[in-house]
């Protein structure tokens, strides 16, 4: 687990009583089923903090590709250069 003690990850700013806490997931090969998966770990822990009145607690997801927003996407092309096509036998 990596957690920052102090900081808002929603404002960005230092605040003692906030925290950004990352923690890190077994292997996908130890987490069989759905009820192991990491969506429903976030559901878990939303259902959890909202019996915190005190608290807010945001869990979410981390982008696919470090970098990008959750929702932001990218473009990218391929170029074949032993001049085969996309299924790769032609």
């Amino acid at each position: 687990m990596f957690a920052v003690i102090g900081y808002s990850i929603l404002d960005s700013v230092n605040e003692p009583n906030a925290a950004f806490i990352v923690p890190t997931l077994k292997p996908f090969g130890d987490r069989a089923g759905a009820a192991n998966s990491a969506q429903s770990l976030i559901a878990r822990v939303f259902a959890e903090g909202q019996q915190i009145r005190t608290a807010t607690i945001i869990p979410f997801n981390l982008p696919p590709i470090i970098g990008l927003s959750t929702t932001g996407g990218f473009e990218y092309e391929l170029e074949g250069l032993e001049g085969t096509g996309p299924g790769g036998n032609e």
